[in-house]
């Protein structure tokens, strides 16, 4: 990295994404949004895909993205002076499950993928240790899964296409889901 952003891994080294994904609503599972430092474990992943009548043994390729609903998005608006106060998200055990599964990108409707405020408030962001720098799995943050969960619908083509914009850590865009 440099002051003026990073040298080797800055998104415009990114692909465009093409892929299959498949919607874990783990809101839809406890019928709310859930609560600012709820955490996701692989047990909840599970129970997402039984309910969701997806074997829990075989419901991933690697390459394929994950994108993980927990209600915080829908309080973007309503609550947006405390949006960033906290959220709840994946904890580390969740992030490692999944990235056995080899994804490409893990997705969420919160602005970290990490449960903050932390389980370990002496590490910061280990979903995001674990996901990027370990694995090379990206993360898109901040997504608006709503719409999606509304058809009940939880596999789908999930496309983006990053800016490439030199040393930048991520790109703004549209997401789409072709259902």
């Amino acid at each position: 990295w440099s002051p003026y952003g990073l040298k080797k891994l800055g998104i415009e080294k990114a692909p465009i994404f093409f892929t299959r994904a498949v919607l874990l609503d783990v809101q839809g599972l406890f019928g709310r949004p859930l609560e600012n430092g709820f955490v996701i474990t692989p047990d909840h992943l599970r129970q997402c895909l039984v309910r969701q009548d997806m074997n829990p043994d075989d419901w991933l390729s690697p390459g394929d993205v994950v994108l993980i609903r927990t209600g915080h998005g829908s309080r973007f608006f309503s609550e947006a002076e405390t949006w960033y106060d906290g959220e709840p998200g994946l904890g580390l055990e969740a992030a490692e499950s999944l990235s056995a599964l080899q994804p490409v990108i893990v997705g969420a409707d919160n602005f970290a993928i990490d449960v903050v405020p932390p389980v370990d408030p002496d590490i910061v962001l280990p979903c995001h240790q674990h996901l990027i720098m370990r694995h090379g799995i990206y993360l898109h943050e901040g997504m608006n899964l709503d719409p999606i969960a509304e058809t009940g619908r939880y596999e789908f083509v999930y496309g983006f296409a990053p800016l490439a914009i030199e040393g930048a850590t991520g790109s703004p865009g549209t997401p789409f889901a072709i259902l």
